[in-house]
């Protein structure tokens, strides 16, 4: 998944991915709590960067923010 990732960046196709409304995060912290990968989704949030390599697009910070300031997007 890294690979095809990093493939797909560099051509420049689109693909599912995260964004988010930093003006909506009240900075709960329960999307690094539901991620299973543990990685501190709150700081990309209100950095306007959710890319990680390792993130896996499963959602469940989606499904934990009370004020939905993440979704997915192409």
């Amino acid at each position: 998944m890294i690979t095809g990732a990093t493939i797909r960046n560099r051509i420049g196709w689109p693909g599912l991915h995260l964004v988010s409304d930093a003006d909506l995060c009240e900075q709960c912290g329960m999307c690094n709590d539901a991620c299973p990968m543990h990685l501190e989704v709150m700081n990309g949030v209100l950095d306007g960067n959710l890319y990680n390599k390792e993130c896996i697009l499963c959602g469940s910070c989606i499904d934990t923010c009370p004020n939905s300031a993440i979704r997915y997007a192409f």
